[in-house]
């Protein structure tokens, strides 16, 4: 009982304290749209001096605009304690909504907003240019206390014509104002004060460089743009964003489609001779009885002219264009016909062999043998061979042979040209 003594008490105005509270209204950069209805998020904040006991704020939109009925989020729902510790407590909808008892802090009724025929709220609330807002904070021994900073709450305002509008927040005087812990109203804050949220026609992209492939495409998205041409280039680390266009923060119309280059893997994930190239515990998805391979994505599978017999990514010389010699006979004689191991050189595990799988199959499905006669033989046709238009054979490795692989071949997303790690 004597917590609910504290509730009602927490917004009764006494003498003013010697504290000060400033409010922040930070806008997010972008903006997006909800079915045909541009919105932008605003997020409440406060700085004070003092413990604050509780806040009644009014938030005003203009010029048409409104704070959108489909999201007033952020804030903390019930009691404070470590280490989610806030301002949890409503009074405008504890009565309704919360048994002393037993609360149910989790009601999706049980929000910081006052009733629109609350005192003061008429035409107030969700969906209307005006909001009044009340939090409080309940809490027993200082390690659950507020802190002296942090976030109340946020809201998206609306603008379907993508009108900028004044955003004002104030004291609501009626409701208590801004209480600090000793149950004396402060006084000294910065209300009112008014911020410009300004919108653009359209949609703005989402800046997704850094991201992961997954968290791009959700920010795409969800900013009412569609995802474009995604091209996996060599890079480290993998499933990066490393490039986009359009550039993020760019005014577009809606629904526009945002292309992006993605660090990854080499192979395509579609290619027959994915799982093999992956090594590991992932040749098992395609040959059962193999123990865990030992390799793990060797760059060498996607050498140019690698299943043509090139097992050292090199050529003859800068001047000739031949790029399977005698360097990679002796590669492909010390694997052919060899069960795999794996033992370090300078650090680097090294699998013996790998890079001559010209045909990147093992020689049968029990057998963990890669490189086999077929693998000669491949090496063969190609052996000393000018990489010229009259020796089509020894072109490169894509479906078409034209050594471009922008063009959707279906095995590969980029190639290589150096052995990683050292070796292999």
């Amino acid at each position: 009982m004597r917590r609910i003594l504290l509730i009602a008490a927490m917004l009764l105005p006494v003498a003013s304290a010697m504290a000060t509270v400033t409010i922040t209204a930070n806008v997010s950069p972008g903006q997006f749209d909800v079915d045909g209805t541009v919105q932008r998020t605003v997020t409440i904040g406060y700085t004070a001096d003092v413990n604050v006991r509780a806040f009644a704020l009014d938030i005003n939109v203009d010029n048409g605009t409104n704070i959108a009925d489909s999201n007033v989020a952020g804030f903390l729902q019930g009691e404070s304690i470590s280490p989610n510790k806030g301002f949890g407590i409503f009074p405008g909808r504890f009565r309704e909504y919360i048994n002393p008892s037993v609360p149910d802090w989790g009601d999706e009724n049980y929000m910081p907003l006052v009733y629109w025929d609350d005192p003061e709220g008429q035409n107030t609330g969700l969906g209307w240019p005006k909001t009044i807002v009340e939090l409080g904070t309940l809490y027993s021994g200082d390690a659950n206390r507020p802190a002296q900073s942090g976030t109340l709450f946020r809201f998206d305002v609306n603008s379907e014509g993508a009108t900028d509008c004044n955003m004002t927040v104030a004291v609501n005087a009626l409701r208590g104002g801004i209480v600090g812990e000793d149950a004396a109203e402060i006084t000294a804050t910065n209300l009112p004060f008014t911020v410009v949220v300004e919108f653009q026609q359209g949609c703005t992209v989402p800046n997704v460089l850094t991201l992961s492939h997954a968290a791009a495409t959700a920010a795409i998205t969800g900013a009412d743009l569609v995802v474009g041409t995604v091209r996996y280039v060599n890079g480290i680390p993998k499933d990066v964003v490393v490039w986009q266009n359009p550039p993020g923060l760019t005014a577009v119309d809606c629904q526009t489609a945002v292309d992006i280059n993605v660090t990854g893997p080499c192979v395509k994930t579609t290619s027959s001779f994915y799982n093999w190239w992956r090594g590991g515990a992932f040749v098992k998805n395609k040959y059962p009885t193999f123990k865990d391979a030992p390799w793990s994505e060797p760059n060498c599978f996607c050498f140019p002219h690698q299943c043509r017999g090139d097992a050292d990514g090199k050529s003859a010389s800068s001047a000739v264009r031949i790029w399977v010699t005698n360097p990679d006979i002796a590669l492909l004689r010390s694997a052919l016909n060899k069960q795999y191991t794996n033992t370090l050189t300078n650090g680097f595990p090294q699998v013996r062999g790998i890079c001559a799988d010209f045909d990147h199959a093992p020689v049968s499905s029990t057998t963990m043998i890669p490189v086999s006669l077929a693998d000669t033989s491949s090496l063969r046709s190609h052996l000393n061979k000018n990489d010229n238009p009259i020796n089509t054979s020894v072109k490169c490795c894509d479906e078409d042979k034209d050594c471009d692989v922008s063009d959707n071949d279906p095995n590969y997303n980029f190639w290589t040209n150096s052995l990683n790690p050292p070796g292999f």
